[in-house]
């Protein structure tokens, strides 16, 4: 282990908890953390322990898995730059729900639970920004639910390749950002059902070669993953259910106008800020599928729109847009 470095804390002071919380807050809280290197496959901690530590991702992913009682792994979520992990124990002694495990090599700054909950009687400002930050990380997981039970494995898996796209429509060529078993896992289906599904996107112009997919049309690909499929639960008698078009649900990227624009909006907002869209979609595409999910239902673009045509240096934009932290983080060099 070693202390962070000054690129570790510029970027940890930009995201979550620490965003939202004065410097000095801040600096108190990061008094005693340290830097945690992790080969692949590498378990930081494992379901069950004791919840000693709060965490944080410096550099590459982390899976999150629970073990089920007939021994088999079940993806809960995976974890890029910036993302934490076990905020909520801050409140309670617990044992971690979920194994995290490295899928690659990653750096992970820790800070002892006894600290974090010390700070929090002393400020209690800083109880707010955990509790804030532990909600955004129940939003994810809803949304994650509802894509489970609402939408077919094909869905699943087109909205996936679609969010890896540096394009929104005509032909893109893109690189799996993991391994496939580790997709599937994430997507809640299995590994044979995945290659199943790659093998039906045929016909919609998707080709798999190992990592590398080539996609012919972006825009086809798009419809079918918005394509509304039967609810998953039954209505009770008497009761109508009607089933809210993906432009309506919260957090869900648009195939209409309004989802090419705000898709627009992004990519000029990431020009403003000299951040390079493929890059990120190599380093970072969960992080950027989060930001596209949130632009997609922001309700500003029209005022982004206005800013990034007048001046789109000028700070206001970090005032009113939901994903002014995410990217913020992403201004600070990843090397």
């Amino acid at each position: 282990m070693s202390a962070p470095t000054p690129r570790d804390l510029k970027l940890i002071s930009r995201i979550g908890v620490f965003a939202a919380i004065p410097r000095e807050a801040a600096e108190l809280l990061v008094g005693p953390a340290r830097v945690v290197t992790l080969r692949k496959g590498q378990a930081l901690f494992r379901q069950g322990d004791p919840t000693t530590r709060f965490f944080i991702v410096l550099d590459g992913t982390l899976k999150l898995c629970r073990i089920t009682s007939s021994g088999e792994e079940a993806i809960i979520q995976l974890l890029t730059r910036g993302e934490s992990v076990a905020a909520a124990s801050a409140f309670a002694d617990r044992r971690y729900l979920v194994t995290a495990e490295a899928v690659g090599g990653a750096r992970v700054i820790q800070i002892p639970m006894e600290h974090v909950r010390g700070c929090i009687r002393e400020l209690p400002e800083i109880a707010l920004a955990v509790i804030t930050a532990t909600s955004q990380h129940l939003s994810q997981l809803v949304q994650h639910v509802e894509d489970l039970k609402v939408n077919s494995g094909c869905q699943r898996v087109a909205e996936f390749l679609v969010s890896l796209s540096p394009v929104r429509n005509g032909p893109c060529d893109l690189q799996l950002p993991y391994g496939k078993t580790l997709i599937a896992g994430s997507l809640g289906v299995t590994p044979e059902t995945l290659s199943r599904i790659f093998t039906k996107l045929k016909p919609a112009g998707v080709d798999v070669h190992g990592s590398r997919v080539t996609i012919r049309e972006v825009d086809v690909l798009q419809e079918l993953a918005a394509k509304q499929q039967k609810p998953s639960v039954l209505p009770r008698p008497g009761i109508s259910a009607r089933r809210r078009p993906p432009s309506e649900i919260r957090g869900r990227p648009s195939s209409g106008p309004a989802g090419d624009h705000n898709a627009n909006l992004l990519h000029r907002r990431l020009a403003a800020l000299d951040l390079d869209f493929k890059e990120l979609l190599r380093r970072e595409p969960r992080v950027l599928r989060d930001l596209q999910c949130v632009c997609a239902a922001c309700e500003k673009r029209g005022r982004c729109s206005r800013d990034l045509a007048s001046d789109a240096a000028y700070p206001v934009w970090k005032t009113y847009c939901p994903n002014a932290a995410t990217l913020n983080a992403l201004r600070v060099p990843a090397g």
